[in-house]
């Protein structure tokens, strides 16, 4: 691998942002692949402050985009941690905040731009969102879309989005009992209980051909098996919830050594899972065995890592160090340049239309805008998806 293999398009910049402190904390790019949506928050300090924060997009399309001037800025109620485009409608974006909050925006709307919002509703989120995402309701193609939200209060929320803002429609929640090797206790109050304590989420994937499934990782490296449909109820600690929250967890896979930053459900196959975070392997599960299939060293933490939608054996992580690192080789393809050295990158994004467009950004509060070349653009065809398949046949 070498600096080749990427070529830089645009370097996206907001000054204000930029003269804050801000990092970026959520990349998006729209379903037309035209626009790309960038969430600024601080991640220095602990994100519970009432401090505001900003969401801006950038037309690539447009004829003299400007990279150092976005064409829409939003100004966000708290800390923005993640964000994520509708699927469909490239004029909605949603993002999940530092304070619990949930919001949706309407950028072709006149006026105020904010559709929905969570805050204010009492059973939302308690404490920081760090996963939005859609995910069609029934998995078919017919239904409308859900805006599925995580949190490090262990709850997954699922939210329609109207006319009316955001509508709380069930949610789960994910405790202590649902973790290897810590049972349910009826000893002690149940703030002292391991079992009954909520467990933080970090990390969030929907399996491609049942979206219903997904892969769940915690502040504490566990990496789980899920389900939206969920199991028993459970009784959530904190306020009442207005909807009854259930047990999601269905397998428990061996887990990190730290905190799951990544996980990313392979977009060619339904039992494989890329999971990364602050452990010095960048793993490759099977959901059909705990152990996973294989481990690829990696030289610091894992923030970001993400198949590559058009090359079954293409994957990229972004790690602390500020270095991009690529699945098919453990050497660092490209230590990103404008960017001060040692900076950690947070985020990568491809995009949706094109598999060889890539961004990336992190502590510098930059976005860059690649495009995939040479030896990294050639793992796609047939060949790759028989060794894919291989791969995955190792854990029968």
């Amino acid at each position: 691998m070498s600096q080749g293999d990427l070529q830089l398009l645009h370097t996206l910049r907001f000054r204000m942002a930029e003269q804050q402190g801000l990092a970026i904390t959520g990349l998006g790019w729209s379903a037309s692949g035209s626009v790309i949506a960038v969430a600024y928050g601080r991640v220095d300090k602990g994100g519970w402050e009432a401090e505001r924060s900003f969401l801006c997009t950038w037309n690539l399309h447009r004829p003299r985009m400007d990279p150092d001037s976005p064409d829409l800025t939003l100004e966000a109620p708290g800390s923005l941690t993640c964000l994520a485009y509708h699927p469909e409608k490239s004029t909605i974006v949603a993002a999940g905040a530092c304070n619990g909050g949930v919001y949706v925006w309407e950028t072709n709307r006149d006026g105020d731009m904010l559709a929905g919002q969570s805050c204010g509703q009492s059973d939302g989120h308690e404490e920081p969102v760090y996963q939005v995402s859609w995910v069609r309701e029934g998995g078919s193609a017919s239904q409308s879309w859900l805006l599925i939200t995580a949190g490090t209060d262990g709850r997954v929320l699922l939210w329609r989005f109207t006319t009316r803002g955001l509508e709380l429609q069930r949610g789960l929640m994910l405790l202590g009992r649902d973790l290897p090797g810590i049972k349910s206790s009826k000893v002690g109050p149940p703030s002292t209980r391991l079992g009954d304590l909520p467990v933080g989420i970090t990390a969030l994937s929907f399996l491609s051909e049942d979206p219903s499934m997904f892969i769940a990782g915690t502040e504490g490296g566990h990496v789980l098996k899920c389900s939206l449909k969920g199991g028993p109820p459970v009784l959530a600690p904190g306020p009442p919830s207005s909807v009854l929250l259930r047990a999601p967890a269905l397998l428990a896979y061996d887990p990190l050594r730290g905190p799951v930053y990544a996980a990313h459900c392979s977009p060619f196959h339904r039992n494989i899972v890329l999971c990364a975070g602050a452990d010095p392997d960048l793993r490759v599960y099977s959901l059909l065995q705990p152990r996973p299939l294989c481990r690829f060293p990696c030289p610091s933490y894992v923030f970001s890592a993400a198949w590559s939608p058009v090359r079954p054996l293409l994957c990229v992580a972004a790690t602390a160090q500020g270095q991009l690192i690529s699945l098919q080789s453990t050497l660092p393809i490209l230590r990103i340049r404008g960017c001060t050295e040692g900076l950690a990158l947070y985020q990568l994004s491809w995009s949706p239309r094109d598999g060889q467009l890539l961004a990336t950004g992190g502590a510098a509060g930059r976005v860059s805008v690649w495009n995939v070349l040479g030896s990294l653009a050639e793992s796609g065809g047939r060949a790759a998806m028989a060794e894919l398949d291989h791969l995955a046949a190792e854990s029968n």
